[in-house]
């Protein structure tokens, strides 16, 4: 450490707490906003172009199918250029075409629209935040994870209904061309001033780092100083051919399965038989509870794994919602303080799609390349979300018993733990690449 940067370090915040406030505006803005309002187009657009809602709900397939493909393309861009200007980039087309809806006159224009939107939404609402993170914060890597989603539960409970609003007064192409403009007049400005690409733009170390060991930058990123030459963890070509590669891929996979059940809680709802509360009511309430449980959720679970790690933390999560999967199926019909005591539970498990599962990926295989390898992980975590619907509809289709579905999500949350497990364990040979490679004898450092 030089002595300019311990100076630095001296001197109260250190840098990288403005970079969360950054990923918390732009991120809350873009994943907890936009990207929610996006299932409030599908019905509006259908009546808009006289068709039925399934055929423009289709966008939502294409949009998953771009991400598939992209999120890995996506995540080594986020490894190689400057992410101050890769991310402007990013909110002026994921914002951009948002408000281009505005112009989408017809239902092939509505697709392509999405197109773009899924490309952007891979960098903006996915991937930006947890690299910036991974590239900033040597210590407190989870805490600063849990905080970023804890915003995006706050931030979106508190804009959704205002989009809704927009919307519903304006229709849903001005409406999106409103809230598309003004979350790119708030974003652009916040990325471009406040984000840094590295702690070495502004000479300082990581956050935690203490100049005893090399900062952890990321791989293709200059290093701070001549000597930190080595960044901790597995490079991507070694990652992809390991067994551990396909366990996080199957995690990736589950969790997203497991979150997904969130949007059947308005569905629960009407199985409860409750004839004395409406159902819209309960639906509303019990999404409520679950928004709070994932609030809280964030913070605990990111906060835990820099104490116990991301193995641990993640199996105590999928724990809880496994117990919050019990108290559903066994309590939810006897009363409704115990089914919206289940979606709180259920809720905070349900945080580790955006909170766990970028940290799980860092523990199995470091910080060195985890834009590369996590653009994969996001890869299997969009299969899973355009799977998982269709086969929870389906079997509630064939069952006519929400309960039904809940014994699969219970059985899917085994699978995460196995998944976690053997992603750990097969993980232990990889430990070559977390050390820094041993000095040749008879050379001395200079």
């Amino acid at each position: 450490m030089t002595t300019e940067q311990k100076e630095k370090v001296k001197k109260g915040i250190h840098y990288a707490w403005w970079i969360l406030v950054a990923v918390v505006i732009f991120f809350g803005i873009t994943r907890g906003g936009v990207q929610k309002a996006l299932g409030q187009l599908y019905p509006a657009a259908a009546l808009t172009y006289g068709v039925d809602a399934s055929v423009t709900s289709l966008a939502y397939t294409i949009s998953g199918i771009v991400g598939i493909f992209w999120a890995p393309i996506a995540g080594r861009l986020l490894a190689k250029y400057n992410l101050r200007y890769l991310l402007s980039i990013g909110a002026v087309a994921y914002c951009g075409a948002f408000a281009a809806f505005y112009l989408a006159a017809n239902v092939p224009l509505f697709y392509v629209i999405f197109v773009v939107v899924g490309m952007g939404s891979a960098i903006m609402t996915i991937q930006a935040g947890p690299v910036l993170i991974n590239r900033w914060f040597k210590e407190k890597k989870g805490l600063a994870t849990g905080i970023m989603m804890a915003a995006v539960g706050l931030i979106g409970g508190l804009i959704q209904g205002f989009l809704g609003q927009l919307i519903a007064t304006y229709g849903w192409q001005s409406g999106s061309a409103i809230i598309g403009i003004a979350s790119l007049v708030i974003c652009l400005p916040v990325i471009f001033l406040m984000v840094r690409n590295a702690p070495s733009d502004k000479k300082l170390l990581m956050y935690g780092d203490k100049g005893d060991a090399p900062s952890a930058t990321e791989s293709g990123q200059k290093q701070a100083s001549a000597g930190a030459g080595f960044t901790p963890g597995v490079p991507v070509n070694v990652a992809i051919k390991k067994p551990a590669f396909y366990c996080m891929l199957l995690c990736g996979f589950f969790i997203t399965a497991v979150a997904a059940f969130s949007s059947l809680i308005p569905t629960m709802a009407r199985f409860l038989n409750f004839a004395d509360v409406d159902v819209a009511v309960i639906g509303g309430n019990g999404t409520m509870f679950f928004m709070f449980g994932t609030v809280v959720g964030a913070l605990c679970f990111g906060s835990l794994t820099d104490r116990i790690g991301a193995r641990n933390s993640g199996i105590i999560a999928v724990v809880v919602g496994i117990i919050a999967t019990a108290v559903l199926i066994f309590g939810a019909r006897v009363d409704l303080n115990i089914f919206y005591g289940g979606l709180f539970l259920y809720g905070i498990m349900a945080t580790c799609s955006g909170t766990m599962t970028p940290l799980l990926t860092i523990g199995v295989f470091g910080p060195r390349e985890f834009p590369k390898i996590y653009g994969f992980v996001q890869s299997a975590v969009a299969i899973g979300g355009m799977v998982t619907i269709p086969v929870f509809t389906f079997i509630l289709t064939q069952t006519k018993d929400i309960m039904m579905v809940l014994y699969a999500v219970a059985g899917i949350m085994v699978l995460i733990i196995i998944s976690i497990v053997l992603a750990f364990a097969s993980s232990k040979g990889l430990q070559e690449y977390m050390v820094p490679p041993a000095t040749p004898a008879g050379t001395d450092k200079e």
